[in-house]
Order: C-alpha cells, then sequence, then structure tokens
C-alpha cells in the first residue's frame, strides 16, 4: 500500500542528482504529505 501512494504522488524515483538535492526532494515530498494529513485533519475537525 505504500508504494501505491508514492506512485499516486509521482516519487516513482528522484528526479534529481547527489545527495544533498535528493535529500531536499524528498524532505519536500514528505512536507507535502504532512500537509495533506493536516488538511484531512481539518476537514474532519469542521
Amino acid at each position: 500500500m505504500g508504494y501505491y501512494h508514492r506512485t499516486n504522488k509521482g516519487l516513482k524515483r528522484f528526479s534529481l542528482r547527489g545527495k544533498t538535492k535528493v535529500q531536499g526532494q524528498w524532505q519536500f515530498y514528505c512536507m507535502v504529505h504532512r500537509l495533506e494529513k493536516v488538511s484531512r485533519y481539518v476537514k474532519l475537525a469542521e
């Protein structure tokens, strides 16, 4: 199921090269994931 979520968001593989760039791309992906969780939580609270 985790793989389904990654491909659904478009992260099958990293599009950048180099460790620092990949780390930045991963952090951005995690931030988007957290924002989606927060938005779902806010919708449930309303």
